[in-house]
């Protein structure tokens, strides 16, 4: 479904070949290793968590979500994380 997408934006905005480009940029977007939490993020959720309140993500991106929250640094300070479906 996104590859179908991401290949039709790329062919109209760069003229590249959809397939081959969109492929590759799934493969980035859904490599935990590639996203990072924002400057302060960590710190702000510990802040929270001491004052009590609990701290969770909801999503409706794909299931390795606790990887990529892993690989951020923020998974210490998410007491739960629920995401809508799997992304395809």
């Amino acid at each position: 479904m996104l590859t179908t997408f991401y290949r039709t934006v790329i062919e109209r905005l760069a003229d590249l070949p959809g397939e081959e480009v969109a492929t590759a940029v799934i493969a980035d977007y859904t490599r935990p290793s590639s996203w990072r939490a924002y400057d302060g993020a960590l710190t702000a959720l510990e802040t929270v968590k001491r004052l009590g309140l609990p701290v969770a993500v909801f999503s409706n991106w794909q299931s390795n979500l606790a990887d990529v929250l892993s690989a951020a640094g923020l998974s210490g300070a998410i007491d739960g994380r629920r995401y809508a479906a799997p992304y395809r």
